[in-house]
């Protein structure tokens, strides 16, 4: 069994049948360990859902640590080939429900801080979101937290979402976008009328196409005699890359020696909540290959150079004071 504190913080957590929306005690261990650097913790509980915001630091920009301890269900314990809430260390690899995603990267970013702390004043804040409602239908965790955050007047600057990112091994990609939705209603009124006889009426679809036309960049039809094409158009664009992603991959670059892939893969994550309030953020964890299947498992080796990377990016980001 490895000594690293990292794995044994992600076996505690792993320990923890944190089914969402339960938290199962994965909270109050984590705040103990921050507590014991000096961060100030908050617990928050909206609706079924135990969240925290914890926060180091007096002034200076924001770093956010973000994440979830609940877990989807385990499935059938026949597919496993050890219980999924007792840790077990195999051929290399730590075994359990939540091990990749993403109770090893919440152990790696305590111990980072761990690090970081020890020998370093960052010029800054380090900050911890965390919620127990991100696997299920995510309404009472890190959106109610972000708006929270928004009435006491706390901005987030940077934050590393801990999902596990990685394909290969630990390291080769960055997320730096997910997937999303919008949806609207859209009322337009006219006037009835027969068909055969527009000019006596005022076709409301018709009124709707110019707002149609002003989004529209992409061909979907050609239209007929008489309708104009339908479309879509993109009105905004933003191509900047950001101080947080450069660190990253700076970091894995230095410390792992590969080059970290960039992409906006995958399904979505808790950071559709918290880039809207104006925060760079990037999800970079350990590798996904295992996540929500029988025996769920992190290369054990991996954990100590997840808390060493984040580490090194919360240094980059936030230098020396």
């Amino acid at each position: 069994m490895s000594p690293d504190p990292s794995v044994a913080l992600a076996r505690a957590l792993i320990a923890r049948p944190s089914i969402t929306p339960e938290d199962a005690g994965c909270q109050p261990l984590m705040i103990e360990r921050l507590e014991a650097l000096g961060f100030r913790c908050q617990r928050l509980r909206f609706g079924d859902t135990d969240n925290f915001w914890a926060e180091w630091g007096d002034g200076g920009p924001l770093f956010a640590f973000a994440g979830h301890t609940d877990v989807v269900p385990p499935g059938p314990g026949s597919a496993w080939d050890s219980d999924p809430f007792v840790p077990v260390e195999r051929d290399g690899h730590l075994y359990g429900r939540g091990a990749a995603d993403m109770k090893s990267s919440l152990a790696a970013m305590i111990i980072a801080c761990e690090i970081v702390l020890a020998g370093h004043r960052p010029a800054g804040r380090i900050g911890f979101l965390v919620t127990s409602d991100e696997e299920g239908p995510a309404t009472h965790g890190t959106v109610k937290v972000m708006e929270w955050l928004q009435q006491q007047g706390t901005r987030l600057d940077y934050c590393i979402v801990g999902e596990p990112s990685s394909a290969e091994r630990l390291g080769d990609t960055i997320k730096n976008g997910r997937r999303g939705s919008l949806n609207g209603r859209l009322m337009v009124k006219g006037r009835q009328g027969h068909v055969a006889y527009p000019q006596h009426a005022d076709n409301p679809i018709h009124r709707a196409l110019p707002a149609l036309h002003a989004l529209s960049a992409r061909h979907w039809d050609a239209g007929d005699k008489f309708f104009p094409p339908s479309g879509l158009q993109i009105t905004h664009l933003n191509a900047a890359a950001g101080a947080l992603v450069e660190a990253s991959r700076a970091a894995i670059r230095d410390l792992l020696g590969i080059e970290a892939a960039l992409s906006t893969g995958g399904g979505t994550s808790d950071a559709r909540f918290i880039a809207p309030y104006g925060a760079q953020v990037l999800e970079l964890g350990p590798v996904n290959a295992s996540i929500h299947r029988a025996n769920e498992n992190v290369r054990v080796a991996d954990l100590p150079r997840l808390a060493g990377l984040y580490a090194e990016i919360v240094r980059r980001v936030l230098p020396a004071a």
